[in-house]
C-alpha cells in the first residue's frame, strides 16, 4: 500500500469510483462490463466509510485477482473508524492494508459520496433513487454525467 495526497492522485491517474449502497457483490464479469462503457481507467476508488464498504473493498480485491492490471484506491480517514468494534476496525485496517494506494481524507463521514465524486473521472453508483437525485442535484447537472448507473 502507498499512501498519496488527493490531489497528486488525480493528476497522474484517471480514476472510477464505486458506490453501492446497500452493498450487493459485484462479479468480475459485470466489473469488466462497466469499465469497458468507459475509456482508460486503470484504477478503481472506493470511500472505506463502514464495514458494509469493507465488503465492496473485498470484491474489488476478488475482481483485481481476475484482472491485475487495475489497481484498487481507498478513500479514508483513520478517525471515521475509533468508535467501531475491534474486529471492524480489524477489517477496516486489513482493507488498507490491501489497497495499492491509500488517500488519507481529512472530510467528514457524511461527505464521503461527493469527496469520490469529486475525484472521480467517472462513477459508478447503485443507490436509493432519492439519494442519487440528491447527489447529482449537488455535484450539478455539468458533473451528472459522469455518473453511471449500476
Amino acid at each position: 500500500m502507498t499512501e498519496m495526497e488527493a490531489g497528486e492522485l488525480i493528476f497522474q491517474y484517471s480514476i472510477c469510483g464505486i458506490w453501492i449502497e446497500p452493498f450487493r457483490p459485484l462479479s468480475s464479469e459485470k466489473m469488466v462490463s462497466l469499465i469497458n462503457k468507459i475509456p482508460r481507467i486503470r484504477y478503481i476508488a472506493y470511500c472505506l466509510t463502514d464495514e458494509t464498504s469493507a465488503l465492496l473493498g473485498e470484491c474489488l480485491e476478488r475482481f483485481q485477482g481476475d484482472f491485475p492490471l487495475y489497481r484498487i484506491v481507498t478513500f479514508g480517514n483513520y478517525d471515521w473508524y475509533q468508535s467501531f468494534p475491534g474486529h471492524i476496525q480489524n477489517r477496516i485496517l486489513q482493507r488498507i492494508d490491501q489497497s495499492d494506494i491509500f488517500v488519507q481524507c481529512i472530510f467528514p463521514l457524511e461527505d464521503a459520496l461527493k469527496y469520490l465524486v469529486l475525484y472521480s473521472k467517472h462513477l459508478f453508483l447503485h443507490c436509493p433513487q432519492r439519494k442519487r437525485e440528491s447527489i447529482i442535484k449537488t455535484v450539478g447537472p455539468w458533473n451528472a454525467k459522469r455518473i453511471i448507473k449500476i
